[in-house]
């Protein structure tokens, strides 16, 4: 995905817990500032300091297929962003189809430490989990939050340790506003535009009210799916919406509220019980 995608969906609707959005956006912003030799020397198989790193890859051990959903959950992700922590969802539906094709393979463990993601690509993800005929149980213990929870909901059973960050459940959008900034620096943008909402989010331009109420209202048609996702998923009587206001959960907690099914010690606990 080019920088200039990358920043335009990081300030979209996002499902992604605003600490992890925060860290994410400001290294594609320093990436972006780069020069096109530095960035490419970079950008291959490197995380954000420059030191080579491994992904983890699933792997199928005694009929169980461990995939691993460690970082922030995006689509069309290249090789910078993969090396940066993400996971691209059409890798995850490849996985999935591997394990579900796998005659070796009798069920699955998404293994999980993301605080979630992009709105783009997860209904996928979500569906190739839903159309699996083997097992598929998630654990984590770290982070299951915002995507990656509702992608979580998706599986046969989620499970923690008990102090996993769970839930995260929302949607919200983050814009940068820069008008002040270049009526400091004595510069005045002009915007030609066929309609209201047409060069929304240009450098310099502040947002109308018309624009924010636009984004309001796709935040909030997302919430709402995402809401009914989980209801639907976890049974409407055993969450929630008090529970869906972006907070998150330990292991313990989130049991309490319907958000797991358990705690587990360990990743080989939740095999065990497959």
């Amino acid at each position: 995905m080019r920088l200039a995608e990358i920043l335009h969906q990081l300030q979209r609707p996002l499902l992604i817990k605003p600490s992890a959005h925060a860290s994410y956006f400001q290294l594609f912003q320093d990436h972006a500032q780069k020069s096109r030799e530095d960035f490419h020397a970079e950008r291959t198989g490197v995380d954000y300091c420059g030191k080579a790193i491994e992904l983890d890859q699933a792997e199928t051990i005694n009929g169980i297929t461990y995939i691993p959903i460690g970082g922030p959950l995006g689509r069309g992700l290249g090789d910078f962003e993969k090396g940066a922590g993400c996971v691209d969802y059409q890798d995850l539906i490849d996985e999935v189809t591997a394990f579900e094709e796998d005659p070796r393979a009798r069920a699955a463990i998404l293994v999980f430490d993301s605080p979630g993601g992009m709105v783009q690509g997860l209904k996928a993800a979500q569906d190739s989990v839903l159309a699996a005929n083997k097992p598929i149980h998630a654990w984590s213990a770290g982070m299951i939050c915002s995507a990656a929870y509702g992608l979580a909901a998706c599986c046969d059973g989620v499970w923690s340790t008990s102090d996993a960050d769970i839930g995260s459940i929302g949607v919200y959008c983050y814009a940068l506003d820069m008008s002040q900034r270049y009526a400091d620096a004595g510069v005045k943008p002009i915007l030609v535009a066929s309609g209201k909402y047409k060069g929304m989010g240009a450098p310099g331009m502040a947002y109308t009210k018309d624009q924010l109420d636009l984004l309001q209202s796709e935040v909030d048609d997302l919430a709402e799916e995402f809401y009914q996702h989980v209801e639907e998923m976890r049974g409407a009587d055993n969450v929630s919406r008090e529970d869906f206001q972006g907070q998150s959960f330990t292991g313990v907690k989130a049991m309490g509220k319907g958000l797991i099914d358990g705690i587990v010690g360990s990743v080989e606990d939740v095999a065990a019980m497959l």
